[in-house]
């Protein structure tokens, strides 16, 4: 869904996801610790963010 949006040439609509994610190093590897983020939502409106939120808010309810 995302990935057509952004390809076409229909620019009406936008979508930003925000992920954070902590980084430390141990030795000479490097790990990613991903963390509670901080979401926002451009076009509400679209299927996707809606089918997201639903679900999000089903299992966070079923927890």
């Amino acid at each position: 869904m995302f990935r057509s949006l952004l390809n076409s040439d229909d620019k009406t609509q936008s979508v930003m996801v925000v992920i954070t994610v902590n980084t430390n190093i141990f030795g000479d590897n490097l790990y990613l610790i991903s963390i509670l983020a901080i979401k926002f939502y451009f076009d509400t409106d679209l299927p996707a963010i809606k089918e997201f939120t639903t679900r999000l808010q089903l299992i966070l309810s079923c927890a």
